[in-house]
């Protein structure tokens, strides 16, 4: 039985006003690279879910430390130390208690500071999870990263095609050596 027209617009307007819903996703997270010193990342993420956010993953490349809210804990995977793997990771904060993560309607504020000065910035993947156990990627987070194969070797690439073409070049224009005629049948006496 079809729906009165006044119930299906009441019904579109709650599902719109519903957190988490097509026109408002569970989370929003604002910010990136600090253009003033690109050492540094600072993201807001605000809650626009029912329940209490209580676990934030943000990827990183060569990162040190993480400034989170208090009362949250870290997890780090290939953290920036003297030693470590030079290679991407991620870093997860999280909180034990509901009442201290970020609450519906609220914000905190993120800070990821690099070990070694400027890195390329990309687009990428946030987790976060809820109380309540739902979980949500946030697409299109700007975040440090490593660079590609491509772009780490790009000059070495350059100078070996520099090398070839010279080389090249040079044997091209090199005077050919002609071949010695070949003697005649009496001997070379003509």
């Amino acid at each position: 039985m079809p729906r009165p027209p006044l119930l299906s617009a009441l019904a579109t307007t709650l599902a719109l006003a519903t957190p988490g819903s097509a026109d408002q996703p569970l989370v929003a997270i604002t910010g990136g690279v600090q253009e003033d010193n690109r050492q540094f990342f600072v993201w807001t993420v605000t809650n626009r879910h029912t329940a209490p956010i209580v676990f934030v993953e943000f990827p990183h490349y060569r990162a040190d430390s993480l400034n989170a809210p208090a009362g949250w804990s870290q997890e780090w995977k290939n953290r920036a130390m003297l030693g470590g793997k030079d290679a991407p990771g991620w870093v997860r904060a999280t909180v034990a208690d509901a009442l201290q993560g970020i609450r519906p309607g609220g914000s905190a504020t993120f800070e990821l500071r690099l070990a070694r000065g400027d890195t390329l910035t990309r687009r990428g993947n946030v987790t976060v999870r809820f109380a309540d156990g739902t979980q949500f990627v946030v697409a299109g987070v700007q975040v440090p990263a490593a660079p590609s194969f491509l772009e780490r070797y790009v000059m070495v690439f350059g100078l070996a095609a520099i090398f070839i073409i010279a080389v090249l070049v040079h044997v091209r224009r090199r005077p050919r050596l002609r071949e010695p005629a070949a003697p005649s049948a009496n001997g070379g006496l003509d």
